[in-house]
């Protein structure tokens, strides 16, 4: 009788195998990096910013969980009708709410903003010089994903992923060298 034997998925697999995956990995971790940290630099030098929502204020228009671009605007540029986002000074944080009036006085611009479900508004101004934040587009429940990927657990799963990306890198870089004697 003969035995018929079936490879195991990991047979034929060794350490150039496993070093191989790790430089594949350690190589796309490079790539969005580099591509984060490129959009991220374009995006500040022409005035857009990516935010979550966080609350519902904005319903329907906009959801908690929704990745937010805005882009820097000048006051008297904003219209009655557009989504903002501007520094909530009496609340310490950023708020996104739909422009219900405005009005100049002198070198200020005076607004009155609601969220779309909300009753309550907020009242606030900005100079001339200032900037204000006009919503371009939203990505509906985007923020969730971006939320977990800067989580403190992922941020240090991902470092780890790193460094033993490198660690693999640097123990073939030794093999390799103590195999060439």
């Amino acid at each position: 009788m003969s035995a018929v034997s079936t490879p195991m998925p990991w047979s034929g697999r060794g350490p150039g195998a496993i070093l191989g995956g790790a430089r594949r990995v350690a190589g796309v971790l490079a790539v969005v990096l580099l591509v984060s940290v490129a959009v991220t630099g374009v995006g500040l030098l022409t005035g857009f910013r990516v935010l979550v929502d966080r609350g519902d204020s904005m319903r329907p228009a906009l959801r908690a969980g929704d990745l937010l671009i805005d882009r820097s605007a000048a006051p008297e540029r904003v219209a009655v009708g557009e989504i903002v986002t501007f520094d909530d000074l009496s609340r310490g944080r950023s708020v996104t709410h739909r422009v219900v009036a405005r009005r100049h006085v002198g070198s200020r611009v005076d607004f009155v903003t609601r969220g779309d479900a909300n009753s309550g508004v907020e009242r606030w101004s900005a100079g001339r010089g200032d900037h204000v934040g006009r919503l371009v587009t939203s990505v509906p429940r985007a923020g969730y994903a971006l939320g977990f990927l800067v989580s403190p657990l992922v941020r240090l799963a991902l470092t780890a992923v790193c460094a033993l990306a490198l660690c693999a890198l640097a123990f073939r870089w030794i093999w390799r060298d103590g195999q060439a004697r």
